[in-house]
């Protein structure tokens, strides 16, 4: 369960580092995309878990 935890949190910590990278070429006035930034990588970085949720929800892929 721990590790599952600390995942999660990298993940969301690796997501966070092409925003900071946008914000601070940006600026202050990026803030609102580099939350965006943020978000897609987050999702991009849990694809690769898909095909692992869809068959532990029992959906056929």
């Amino acid at each position: 369960m721990l590790s599952a935890i600390i995942f999660a949190t990298l993940t969301l910590m690796v997501a966070g580092i092409p925003a900071a990278f946008y914000e601070r070429v940006r600026g202050p006035q990026g803030g609102a995309v580099a939350g965006i930034i943020w978000i897609a990588a987050a999702a991009v970085l849990t694809l690769p878990a898909v095909p692992n949720v869809l068959r532990a929800l029992g959906v056929s892929a």
